[in-house]
């Protein structure tokens, strides 16, 4: 079939069939502030639950949501405590680290106050929602991010423009995209596969360098090989610009991406400082158990300065800092930071 086009007035959709409405969000569903937690009687109002409540915790980046946080039982609703959502209600997370993940809900039921609950009208199907609204979840990250706890509300999800063309062609894009995302799946969980194998030839490898000790080799405590946690005191001349690296710039295969570059001025007080050549490593768990850590190398700026989670190890002159970082991504060398943690964040002092 042949179409006419128009502007959507959608940047990122540029034109799209005559035929096909532009909407705005608000006018195609109607938006449910929030879930809601139940403020008294938390363990009455779960025990022997049969109704799933969910949390960010159960967005995996799938069509619908994962294992919920909690079972609540009838008292809860009862009592006023919480709100049943619909079965195929769209579910955005609205505030936090993980704002803008979405998913559909599976059966009737219910979610905290982090998540915002979009019913769909009869002209629109859910899954079709579902996979138009995926493409604003930048924007929603982009646009929250201009506030000091992230946070995107109901008047700014009203706004957003949504093109919906028939029910009948929304099914025929709904049957595409469901058929594209399962290969994209497989694909994706045969490069999991080999990406793990990978990991395991990688440590397995590690394992049996260093098992091999030579009749000449010299055992001793990495406090006496090297600094630890080297004090920005020794930083003579500060900098005009300096590297920021966050742990989740940090990856679990050494490398560190796209550091964040501000003003020496602009650092506070208790981040770790190091430098090129410098070793890092998590001690909080579950980063130091995946052995998170990096060689310190090709940073844009002389000066740099991380998360209080890293431990920094800057070698002596007995030893290359990449065998240093080699080291702590041995199995042995993780097991043995683990039986060292103190405290109930889990961590190695």
């Amino acid at each position: 079939m042949k179409y006419e086009y128009k502007y959507s007035g959608i940047e990122w959709i540029g034109e799209v069939p005559k035929h096909w409405k532009i909407e705005r969000l608000k006018d195609v569903s109607s938006i449910i502030e929030t879930g809601s937690t139940p403020t008294t009687a938390v363990y009455e109002y779960f025990e022997n639950g049969t109704i799933p409540w969910y949390g960010p915790s159960s967005f995996n980046g799938t069509t619908y949501l994962s294992e919920p946080v909690k079972m609540i039982n009838k008292i809860a609703l009862e009592a006023g405590e919480l709100k049943i959502f619909d079965k195929d209600s769209l579910l955005i997370i609205g505030i936090g680290a993980t704002i803008g993940k979405m998913a559909l809900l599976s059966e009737p039921s219910s979610c905290n106050q982090q998540i915002n609950i979009f019913t769909p009208d009869k002209h629109i199907h859910s899954k079709y929602l579902l996979y138009f609204m995926s493409r604003y979840e930048d924007i929603i990250i982009q646009i929250a991010q201009f506030t000091t706890l992230p946070i995107f509300n109901q008047t700014r999800y009203g706004i957003l423009n949504i093109a919906v063309p028939p029910i009948k062609e929304q099914t025929t894009i709904i049957d595409y995209l469901d058929k594209a995302c399962t290969e994209l799946d497989r694909v994706l969980e045969i490069k999991r596969l080999q990406l793990e194998q990978s990991k395991f030839m990688f440590f397995s490898f590690l394992e049996e360098i260093f098992e091999s000790n030579g009749s000449h080799w010299e055992e001793e405590r990495i406090k006496d090989i090297s600094t630890v946690n080297p004090s920005r005191t020794e930083i003579l001349l500060p900098t005009s610009f300096v590297s920021v690296v966050p742990m989740d710039t940090v990856s679990e295969f050494g490398d560190i991406e796209a550091p964040n570059i501000c003003e020496y001025q602009d650092i506070i007080g208790g981040l770790n400082y190091f430098r090129n050549g410098d070793v890092i490593f998590a001690k909080i768990t579950p980063c130091m158990e995946n052995g998170k850590g990096a060689y310190v190398e090709g940073l844009e700026t002389e000066v740099a300065f991380g998360s209080t989670e890293f431990f920094v190890m800057r070698p002596s002159q007995k030893l290359i800092g990449k065998y240093i970082y080699y080291f702590t991504r041995t199995l042995k060398f993780r097991q043995e930071a683990e039986a060292n943690m103190k405290g109930a964040a889990g961590g190695v002092n």
